[in-house]
């Protein structure tokens, strides 16, 4: 019997062993491909952001929406998915457009460690704060107050209802100007 099976394996194939191109994902869509940025977004997802434009910044643009959370720490990403691909809509938007937006806050940071560096690493010499900033060594992503998401959200949908219709993404920028 255990001959038979083998053979059968070796003349019928061993489907459950398939790794060739029938296995592998089918393209995603380019709402599908917005849609599931995140921690596990590759560089072949913003080429292909990339390749479709003016259509792929008016998907990330419309996924973006205020988030609540101050700071999220990587052994928490799970949950904090929402603000994770918020968060990733501006990486893609900076890294297509070249282009970052910072408003003013009302906010007054606090005294306390995760406040001041908070602070630090969004607020800049002009009074105005980063969507997100992200301290390297720590993978810790800091997130301006609400007010200014609101403004800096505000910002990207202004400039897209004024872009040319001609408009294209920018040359492949450094990864230091748009991922931190």
């Amino acid at each position: 019997m255990k001959t038979l099976t083998l053979f059968a394996l070796f003349v019928l194939g061993f489907p459950f062993l398939s790794a060739g191109p029938a296995a592998e994902q089918q393209p995603r869509t380019l709402a599908q491909l917005v849609e599931s940025l995140g921690p596990n977004t590759e560089a072949d997802d913003l080429k292909q952001l990339r390749a479709s434009g003016r259509e792929s910044v008016s998907l990330l643009i419309a996924t973006l929406q205020p988030i609540s959370e101050n700071k999220v720490l990587p052994e928490n990403r799970n949950k904090h998915r929402t603000a994770l691909h918020v968060i990733w809509a501006i990486r893609a938007l900076r890294y297509l457009t070249g282009r970052d937006f910072r408003a003013p806050t009302a906010h007054v940071f606090g005294h306390s460690e995760d406040e001041r560096t908070r602070e630090q690493f969004l607020k800049k010499a002009d009074h105005t704060v980063a969507f997100f900033a992200t301290w390297m060594s720590r993978d810790s992503v800091y997130v301006a107050p609400v007010d200014a998401q609101r403004k800096i959200i505000e910002g990207w949908r202004k400039w897209f209802a004024e872009l040319d219709e001609r408009w294209m993404p920018v040359a492949e920028p450094s990864i230091n100007d748009w991922y931190f």
